[in-house]
């Protein structure tokens, strides 16, 4: 995965499709690590199997990418810690699984960042005509992940409401300012 992002990040950034931001925005690191999540079998095989993915990941991308930047070891670092957040939340999520109230806001924090995501490259979109592959990226993700999440929370209303008011909450903080 390191080496494409390291590829694609070679294609023009003002192109319609945003070849070299899709791997620049959370929603595809979220898709997929929703997806080690929920293929996981218990909490520390989650964490473990997401962190081995970002790191790898990370470590090929700045692995490539030292022989054009010169503040590699920054970004390196950079990259290491949120390789073990995504871990962390990796291990919190998968908590999902049981039947607890909180499981219903669990689903809701990925679903409302993806959503909050998807909204601010919808604006982008129309003000600048670009982030089109990282937009259909989040929409897929959205529109895929809904309707699974939604099958297995155990209060819906508290899952809407939450993932609605959450995704609302970070397009404020996060995208609002950037126009």
């Amino acid at each position: 995965m390191g080496l494409y992002c390291f590829l694609f990040d070679h294609f023009p950034g003002s192109h319609l499709l945003g070849l070299s931001s899709f791997q620049t925005f959370y929603g595809f690191w979220i898709i997929t690590n929703i997806l080690i999540i929920l293929s996981s079998t218990s909490y520390f095989m989650a964490g473990t199997c997401s962190f081995l993915y970002m790191f790898t990941a990370t470590s090929v991308y700045h692995g490539f990418s030292i022989f054009y930047q010169t503040d590699y070891l920054m970004q390196f670092i950079v990259a290491l810690v949120l390789a073990v957040l995504y871990s962390l939340a990796s291990f919190v999520l998968f908590s999902w699984n049981d039947a607890h109230s909180y499981n219903s806001l669990l689903y809701g924090l990925p679903m409302s960042i993806l959503l909050a995501e998807t909204f601010a490259l919808c604006v982008y979109l129309a003000h600048g005509h670009i982030y089109l592959l990282p937009l259909l990226i989040d929409m897929g993700g959205s529109i895929i992940f809904m309707p699974i999440f939604w099958k297995r929370v155990n209060n819906k209303l508290l899952y809407l409401i939450s993932t609605i008011l959450l995704a609302i909450l970070l397009y404020l903080i996060f995208y609002a300012s950037s126009f």
